[in-house]
């Protein structure tokens, strides 16, 4: 239960509740908190010591057949005050989903898609078969210039969303039904 307790305190923490709401919304049925801010304090740095480990491990023993990439914006607390999340996820030979790499970054420009793909490539990761993005210029020229040997294709989903877009919204409506 404590193990439960904290990772739903790590995630109210990464989605912008302060420590001290925490503190305060975490207490024993007499009032007492379950997690100090100390307690809550420890718990944040054990978590960007995850992240930074997590962002500098070997990627050379994966056999990735697939990768997907792409710009997502969430809301975490001091790690990326609205700027981006470059993501990077693969499917390995073996059928195994692997999430390669996230990053934050001021824009999704070439510069920083090319600093996350050098990133990477500098940790072992291989030429792929392809690499499935959306229609991004800035992240097309990355793409081909970090993965010449493979195919690239454009995200399904990516596109569907951007015809939808441009459909009279009762007919958007009907097809997303």
């Amino acid at each position: 239960m404590a193990e439960r307790v904290r990772r739903v305190a790590l995630e109210a923490y990464v989605r912008g509740l302060s420590v001290r709401d925490i503190e305060q919304t975490f207490v024993t049925d007499d009032g007492h908190p379950v997690l100090s801010r100390s307690a809550m304090s420890r718990l944040a740095t054990r978590l960007y010591d995850e992240y930074v480990a997590f962002s500098q491990r070997d990627l050379s023993d994966l056999d990735v057949v697939y990768v997907f990439v792409d710009g997502v914006y969430e809301a975490v607390r001091r790690y990326t005050n609205g700027q981006a999340l470059l993501c990077a996820w693969a499917i390995c030979a073996d059928g195994a989903k692997q999430l390669l790499h996230v990053a934050p970054v001021q824009s999704e420009s070439a510069n920083a898609w090319e600093s996350f793909f050098e990133d990477m490539q500098r940790r072992g990761l291989r030429q792929p078969l392809l690499v499935i993005s959306d229609g991004s210029p800035a992240l097309i020229k990355a793409i081909t210039r970090f993965f010449p040997k493979a195919d690239r294709q454009r995200c399904i989903a990516h596109k569907l969303r951007n015809i939808a877009s441009k459909l009279p919204r009762e007919i958007a409506k009907a097809v997303s039904e």
